[in-house]
């Protein structure tokens, strides 16, 4: 197969791209006869969908009808039909491309199924390129739902309930508990109704209480199960008491899904020293799968590591006790025991018959959550054990050693997060806003209001933009999950391996007297929106390895690294897999179909602007961008009760008008109260999610700093102390959060005027605190951090007289329309009042559109000064350009002429 790495003529580069289609059925469906062509800006493909064996539809259901979840096997009958795009080594599943056609549906068997993609929507630029269009057969697997996870024991229980139509709600009324399993029981299902990620289903709940009452913790043989159901069924069971209810409650809660349970005191405190690093065992995170323990992974450098033991391994016996229907809490306490004693677990192997029995001695667990080293080449190697508390720090020490070994700096980073069974959220979220500058990282959703939460990229310390590659696997869950899924949704990265595990819900812990509840309330979503759990991070290349943490398989992510992007075709490296003994790189290399792709990039701009000299910054200023949307969050409060200011609402009004005349999308509020500002700046976030939005908010009122943090006072505050301040004012972090999500963001802070509210406690300081801009924000206040500002004596206060003034003036990017003003304020006040910026902006912008074509050009006197030094070698002269023009256009080149003169004259 040729690598396709020509491209059409002219271009400056060509992209490879490969096409993947796959279809799942129960029985012997097809894709055949694939073809790709270009007409004119799209790509057509066209295939036959074929069953060699068609089922009657009618017959299949019926043979449905017995199964434990009827609607999961007739899901077998359809033919899911996806498409997967490879461009510049990066995958493109369906869902995230604007495809038309018999694609990302269930599709009818036939000839001539068409799916067609406009490829200058998702690639404006173009591209120029051969297409590879390979097919491939994908089975579908029906998983285990997470939703309802029975036992075959219960689940035959449940069929015989409904077969024989048991009142079974009749029967659990005659139940009896114990006072403090009644509290618990009343606590289960208060907290079900109100928080379970899904609607609970009445009937299901029934019916697991009933079971449950009879037979939790009983793991009846399959030959005895039909006399031991005729049996309870007619007998009224045991009372619940304090002794038993812990048995009882694990089986209800377990039957809703495998990650929800009751915890006793002694669990409850378990689970507290699973998160801190240290605890006694062998060195699994554990799961359940069919009413079993399952082995999620290894945790590395522990006995159970080194014993071999695989994520995916069922657990069948601990010490010859049988597992099912053991509950996940009694399973870690069998396993856990003192150090230096042995124990022997059984397992089922996926594709062995035999099941394994390994026996193991027990150690005390000192899990190290982040181990490095360098790969040469400039590329550094990290791998996440698990997340702890102090994960995030671990990654940032580990970063800055590698860049010391390499010179300073990474030119490239394979993160490893095989085995990787989770652990903290708050450790995910930091290690992924590393990498990630601006927007969302995951979102949970669920049916309770405050489990629909979004937590964007933190505001720390950003890594440059080398490229990554993310090693996973199937013991690759829950936290790790949330970081690939993170780092693929924004292509900051290629996750290379296998289907993670899919662990993507929230468990809520909710304290009952000394124990707890640990109860499902939320999913986790990356940001595009795709669920985790069950499906878990489809990695970008599909690498088979064994469950080992092989080094062939960090090697062969070093070697992606190496490849530029511009020759980079992922498709065609299986001579790279031969040589590391992967046993399949990528299912994409049979049966190739290509076609040639030559979508034209737009023209090239024209005019004075594209003659700037080349050394300087070839950046596209934001205000160029022709998809641009401007939104601006005017806020204006002057009416305090007890310290009114006269000038707020009037800068409100002139920003507003002046940002309107400017294409902004202004909203504009006067003497809000705290709940009508924080809904106003709700909906200035929800305008802000617009793609390639420039946001500003302006504010003109009183403003207060507490112990470093920023806050803007509504007009209804009732401000007497510290913690008053928080529950009145709103926090200035709130409004970042929203901004995070636009291309450029600004905040204007016309705040601290006069401000009464500060005296009045000992935890506020005079002014506004002092706030590191996040990358792509502007952040500008009307004095300097920890100053107080004036009201002003005239119409507008005078930080925003100036502000406005100097908005009238073309040609100016945003960086110096604040330097104007704070000259122009510092001058007016004898430097009483002295404005201050910080910034994170990567590109230019002007609040006058088409400035920058004025910019281009420059003012002609500097235009003509510049011209007759720039072949000078008189370094006098570059420097006095620097004193006639030192913001000047040529200023950054004149400052390299003048060092170069310099270092040429020490020579």
């Amino acid at each position: 197969m040729k690598t396709g790495a020509r491209g059409a003529q002219g271009r400056s580069g060509w992209l490879g791209l490969l096409l993947w289609l796959a279809v799942g059925t129960a029985f012997a469906a097809e894709i055949r006869n694939v073809t790709a062509s270009q007409q004119a800006d799209r790509l057509v493909v066209t295939y036959d969908l074929v069953e060699d064996n068609p089922v009657d539809p009618k017959e299949f259901a019926k043979a449905c009808a017995s199964t434990l979840r009827p609607e999961q096997c007739a899901e077998g009958l359809n033919n899911p039909v996806a498409a997967l795009f490879a461009i510049n080594g990066h995958l493109y599943p369906h869902e995230s491309l604007r495809l038309e056609g018999d694609v990302g549906r269930n599709v009818e068997p036939g000839k001539g199924r068409r799916f067609s993609w406009n490829i200058q929507q998702d690639f404006p630029q173009g591209i120029a390129a051969e297409v590879f269009v390979n097919v491939s057969l994908s089975p579908k697997k029906l998983r285990e739902s997470d939703v309802v996870s029975l036992s075959d024991q219960q689940a035959e229980i449940f069929r015989r309930i409904d077969a024989e139509r048991i009142a079974v709600a009749d029967a659990n009324r005659r139940l009896v508990l114990s006072p403090a399993a009644q509290r618990l029981a009343n606590r289960i299902d208060e907290t079900l109704r109100s928080s379970y990620v899904t609607e609970p289903d009445e009937a299901h709940l029934e019916k697991s209480r009933y079971y449950c009452a009879r037979f939790s913790g009983d793991n009846v043989a399959r030959a005895e199960l039909a006399a031991q159901w005729e049996k309870r069924k007619g007998s009224p069971p045991p009372p619940i008491t304090d002794g038993t209810h812990e048995k009882y409650f694990n089986c209800l809660l377990a039957s809703f899904d495998p990650h929800s349970a009751y915890l006793t005191p002694e669990a409850f405190n378990e689970l507290k020293v699973g998160t801190k690093g240290e605890f006694g065992g062998l060195g699994i995170e554990v799961g359940m799968k069919k009413g079993m323990p399952v082995v999620v992974a290894p945790i590395e450098d522990t006995p159970a590591f080194r014993a071999g033991i695989l994520a995916g391994d069922l657990i069948l016996e601990i010490d010859g006790k049988p597992t099912t229907g053991m509950s996940l809490n009694d399973a870690v306490k069998l396993m856990r025991g003192q150090k230096g004693t042995r124990i022997t677990l059984t397992l089922q192997r996926e594709g062995q018959a035999a099941p394994l029995r390994i026996d193991l001695v027990r150690a005390v667990i000192m899990v190290r959550s982040v181990r490095f080293k360098s790969l040469g080449d400039g590329h550094g190697y990290i791998r996440i054990a698990q997340f702890q508390e102090r994960t995030a720090d671990d990654v940032g020490n580990a970063l800055a050693a590698l860049k010391a070994e390499n010179g300073g700096e990474l030119k490239g980073l394979v993160l490893d997060l095989r085995n990787d069974p989770g652990g903290l959220l708050n450790g995910a979220i930091s290690v992924a806003s590393r990498f990630i500058d601006a927007g969302l990282i995951v979102s949970t959703q669920g049916r309770d209001r405050d489990a629909n939460r979004q937590f964007p990229a933190l505001r720390i310390a950003k890594e440059p933009a080398y490229p990554i590659a993310v090693l996973i696997n199937g013991g690759s869950a829950s936290a790790s999950e949330i970081v690939a899924g993170a780092l693929q949704d924004h292509r900051r990265a290629t996750v290379i391996g296998t289907p993670s595990f899919g662990k993507g819900t929230v468990q809520t812990i909710v304290p009952v007297d000394q124990a707890a509840i640990k109860l499902t309330t939320a999913g986790y979503y990356t940001p595009s929106g795709k669920s985790i759990q069950q499906i878990g991070i489809v990695p970008d290349i599909a690498l088979d390895q064994d469950a080992t943490l092989d080094d062939g398989s960090i090697a062969f992510a070093q070697r992606l690294l190496r490849e530029t992007a511009g020759t980079r075709n992922l498709a065609v490296r299986k001579d790279l897999v031969e040589r590391l003994k992967v046993e399949e790189f990528f299912a994409l290399y049979k049966n190739a179909v290509r076609a040639s792709v030559a979508v034209g990039q737009p023209a090239a701009a024209t005019g004075l602007a594209s003659a700037r000299p080349a050394s300087r910054p070839e950046a596209k200023p934001v205000a160029d961008r022709p998809d641009e949307h401007r939104v601006a969050l005017v806020i204006g409060n002057s009416s305090y009760p007890s310290a009114p200011l006269k000038n707020p609402v009037n800068d409100a009004r002139a920003i507003s008008a002046k940002f309107r005349s400017l294409g902004f999308d202004v909203i504009v509020r006067e003497n809000v109260k705290q709940k009508d500002m924080t809904r106003a700046i709700t909906q200035f976030g929800e305008k802000l999610a617009k793609s390639g939005t420039v946001g500003i908010f302006y504010y003109a009122g009183h403003g207060m700093q507490v112990r470093g943090k920023n806050y803007l006072i509504p007009v209804d505050a009732q401000i007497s102390s510290e913690a008053s301040v928080r529950s009145e004012a709103v926090d200035v972090d709130s409004l970042l959060e929203q901004l995070a999500t636009s291309a450029l963001g600004i905040v204007i802070l016309d705040a601290c005027r006069n401000n009464p509210f500060e005296r009045r406690f000992r935890g506020a300081s005079g002014g506004l605190a002092q706030m590191d801009a996040p990358k792509g924000t502007l952040i500008a206040y009307a004095t300097a951090p920890g100053k107080v500002a004036s009201d002003g004596d005239g119409r507008n206060g005078l930080y925003t007289q100036e502000f406005l003034r100097m908005l009238d003036e073309p040609g100016l990017k945003v960086e110096d329309v604040f330097k104007r003003v704070r000259r122009r304020v510092a001058d007016a006040t004898a430097d009483q009042q002295v404005p201050w910026e910080s910034s994170s902006l990567t590109g230019d912008f002007y609040f006058v559109r088409g400035a920058q074509e004025a910019e281009g050009r420059a003012p002609d006197a500097e235009l003509l000064f510049w011209q007759s030094i720039r072949e000078s070698r008189d370094a006098e002269d570059f420097s006095a350009y620097l004193k006639k023009y030192p913001d000047g256009q040529f200023a950054d080149i004149a400052r390299n002429r003048l060092k170069a003169l310099a270092g040429a004259k020490r020579r």
